[in-house]
């Protein structure tokens, strides 16, 4: 290998798939892009030695690398003097022969393999372990049971076995190709009615799906023939699947499918799209990648086929990070907002959405911090479509606020933010040549009052359990009485007993309002509606989900155990860790 060639390709070629020259100082495909040719993260790891070979670097030389990184990083925040340092090196330097010792089977980073499978260039997949494809990795959590949205869990060795089966088409494949996945053949009235269903029950309150895209992987599940399916397979494997999940998502969110019927429709053809999401991953790098990740995202938060929506939206939001699409880059400031900057943004901003709507229910930590975020909002809102996503990912940026905050502003200021986030809205929506429908609106009112609700369990709980020692009083403009009944309202409309609806996130809102009015009960003002009022159609709400997923059936029994003053067996089975201080809160006050 000679001096003037990269031992390993850049990062950019590494990180876009393309094939790279590895030319020094620019290999060609940079100089063309009037790029920064910059090395990968993989060529940190490389050493050249005298025969002009390479070989990887030894474990000693790599501790001491990384001690002089975070030194640099140190003095340049001003931590650290420069006669300062973080600690001694040891050990000879014919320690660079050691090979670096494998990490042991539990301390396997499953975030880190991730990041490195989506970075894999195409030039050199056969290099890298199948299990630890990006592909591979979504498979794999697709082959769990989603539904308990807090854990990846196999309920039962056959849910297994048939998972496994039915992801991977047999027990002997180990590879997939286009010409192994065979076309699933859908009526044009049919699939253009999915569609069209889909936009109508769906796509207002997720990331915006990308119609012309699905459109075209439509035209070729419905041809007369199979040869349009092979050459979009071969092609643009995104379209297919993107078509593909419209179709899946459909018969879990319309009342015309009966609940078996539709899961068992459902499930067949996420099967169908999980392989060709392997040709997603060998073909297409960008956007693409990351829409399709968001169906897949949806399909898991309304069926438990899918596995762990949590994970999954990681999957998504890390890919993101790995393409800089958190980061507005100068070339997009410089050019305006370009239809293809904004479309980076949209689905940034998308992935941010999912995340903080999932993260948030389930108490658990973002896939980035909005610290880290710079990237600016969309701005191609010339439609109510357009605008009503912007308010979305604003809603998600509040929500985010109100996860992260504890206890470090007042809540007054949180419910201002909220109040403002209401008006811009409705004066944008009044402004608009086209108003939002009543079920939209509808739908906005909910998460209004849900993240209210949040404000008001995360005020209770400062309140009742004091943070560094100081407890905080609670604040009289906080009606959780009339709080309490705004979300059960939202939640008791006649849509939200549809299909469309009976998500884990509309499960996880009926049982925090449960908890709250429980905890409110004693100190209960007025007659109309009563507690007891309240909780009938909550417990209801959480029955019907949980058919769907059963971790919701067993908080329906904490609240019918509470509810009889009888403390559960155990509380602590409640995931989400606000929701377990209100349940102990609860459980302590009938020991009382």
């Amino acid at each position: 290998m000679t001096p003037h060639l990269r031992p390993i390709a850049c990062e950019r070629c590494s990180r876009r798939k393309q094939r790279c020259d590895r030319i020094l100082p620019a290999c060609s495909n940079c100089r063309k892009a009037a790029s920064e040719c910059r090395e990968a993260p993989q060529e940190r790891m490389l050493v050249r030695v005298a025969d002009q070979g390479v070989r990887r670097k030894g474990y000693v030389r790599l501790l001491e690398e990384r001690v002089m990184d975070l030194q640099q990083e140190a003095r340049s925040r001003n931590l650290l003097q420069d006669d300062d340092t973080l600690g001694a090196s040891a050990g000879p330097e014919d320690m660079d022969m050691a090979p670096s010792p494998a990490p042991a089977p539990d301390e396997t980073d499953l975030n880190s393999l991730a990041l490195y499978a989506m970075a894999e260039p195409r030039r050199r997949q056969d290099e890298f372990v199948r299990e630890l494809s990006m592909p591979r990795i979504i498979s794999v959590v697709t082959e769990t049971y989603g539904g308990n949205p807090e854990a990846t869990e196999r309920v039962h060795p056959l849910w297994d076995a048939v998972a496994k089966f039915v992801r991977t088409g047999g027990p002997t494949t180990t590879t997939t190709s286009a010409q192994a996945v065979h076309r699933i053949y859908f009526p044009r009235t049919v699939a253009s009615q999915a569609l069209e269903t889909y936009r109508r029950v769906v796509d207002y309150r997720y990331p915006r799906l990308p119609a012309s895209k699905a459109e075209y992987g439509l035209e070729a599940l419905t041809a007369e023939d199979d040869r349009l399916h092979q050459t979009m397979l071969e092609a643009r494997p995104a379209h297919l699947f993107l078509a593909y999940m419209v179709i899946a998502i459909v018969p879990l969110v319309s009342d015309k499918y009966p609940v078996s019927q539709g899961s068992f429709i459902s499930a067949h053809i996420l099967s169908t799209s999980l392989k060709v999401l392997d040709a997603v991953f060998r073909k297409e790098d960008g956007v693409d990648i990351v829409q399709c990740l968001h169906l897949l995202v949806i399909f898991s938060i309304h069926s438990s086929a899918a596995g762990s929506s949590w994970h999954l939206i990681g999957f998504a939001m890390e890919k993101c990070i790995a393409l800089g699409y958190h980061k507005e880059s100068s070339s997009s400031s410089s050019s305006g907002f370009t239809s293809e900057a904004d479309e980076r943004r949209r689905a940034f901003w998308s992935c941010y959405l999912l995340d903080r709507l999932i993260s948030g229910a389930l108490d658990r930590p973002f896939s980035i911090n909005d610290r880290d975020i710079s990237v600016l909002l969309p701005q191609d809102a010339e439609s109510a479509e357009d605008a009503q996503h912007l308010h979305l990912f604003r809603y998600a940026m509040l929500l985010s606020e109100a996860m992260t905050d504890r206890g470090r502003s007042p809540v007054t200021m949180q419910i201002s933010g909220l109040l403002h986030w209401r008006s811009s809205r409705r004066s944008e929506d009044e402004s608009s040549s086209s108003s939002s429908s009543g079920l939209n609106e509808a739908y906005f009112a909910s998460l209004d009052n849900t993240l209210v609700l949040r404000l008001a369990i995360n005020h209770i709980i400062r309140t009742e359990i004091p943070i560094d020692g100081h407890s905080m009083p609670l604040s009289s403009f906080l009606d959780i009485p009339q709080i309490c009944r705004a979300v059960v309202d939202s939640l008791s409309r006649p849509d939200m007993k549809q299909r469309s609806f009976l998500s884990w996130l509309t499960g996880y809102s009926a049982f925090s309002v449960a908890l709250v009015v429980l905890y409110w009960s004693p100190r209960w003002t007025g007659d109309d509606p009563t507690p007891e009022a309240l909780l009938q159609p909550i417990t209801e709400m959480l029955d019907l989900v949980g058919n769907q997923f059963s971790r919701l059936r067993d908080y329906a029994r904490i609240i019918q155990c509470l509810r009889r003053g009888e403390p559960p067996e155990d509380i602590s089975i409640i995931g989400p860790q606000h929701l377990r201080s209100l349940g102990r809160l609860i459980v302590q006050r009938h020991r009382q």
